[in-house]
């Protein structure tokens, strides 16, 4: 598991957990994005949970569209994520970092699914009226009830906010680079607005 993933909430890894089960339960080793949708689906604690009850989901018939088709097949421990599981992931970190929140929980897994999930939970979660929009309104009012397994010392939640203000900077770059001339009119913008105001005052 990546370094970060002790800000990883109680409930989150609970979905871990269970989308091994899923994976496992379909003779694989390695657990997907499509396994972690379906955990999350079947999750009772978290923040999502409040997503599905207000938007009226009907998670067991979203769980029945996406389960796969197949007869048990017992596999091997499983012991790692695969590409679409690591990538998910990632955008929940990213998500969390970006709204400023101190964890990763259920609800930013929900929000990196809905963003950018693998296209058949995308659609069906879609169609079950749970969009990136309705999802965002309803997380919006839903203050933090997921719970970190252990207190974190200083160092690392140092480590966290620097790995934020980063991203943060790390986007800007890009958005200069690609949109160079905004970038130029709102300097002088903010180059005349200062001019005035020193004429202003003196």
């Amino acid at each position: 598991m990546p370094s970060w993933f002790d800000f990883v909430t109680v409930e989150a890894r609970t979905v871990l957990l269970a989308a091994g089960v899923t994976a496992r339960h379909d003779g694989r080793t390695e657990i997907s994005a499509d396994d972690v949708a379906l955990a999350l689906l079947g999750e009772r604690d978290g923040a999502a949970t409040t997503v599905w009850h207000r938007l009226g989901v009907d998670r067991d018939r979203l769980v029945e569209r996406l389960r796969p088709r197949g007869t048990y097949r017992p596999g091997a421990p499983v012991v790692r994520l695969d590409a679409t599981a690591r990538a998910l992931w990632e955008r929940a970190r990213r998500t969390a970092l970006l709204t400023g929140a101190d964890r990763v929980g259920t609800r930013h897994l929900l929000l990196a699914l809905v963003d950018d999930g693998p296209a058949a939970v995308v659609v069906a979660f879609t169609e079950a009226g749970v969009t990136r929009v309705a999802a965002r309104a309803v997380l919006d009012r839903v203050p933090e009830i997921e719970r970190l397994p252990a207190r974190l010392g200083p160092v690392r939640r140092w480590r966290w906010r620097w790995a934020r203000w980063r991203l943060r900077w790390d986007r800007l770059r890009r958005a200069v680079r690609r949109r160079p001339a905004l970038v130029v009119a709102l300097l002088a913008l903010v180059a005349a607005v200062t001019v005035a105001t020193l004429r202003y005052a003196s």
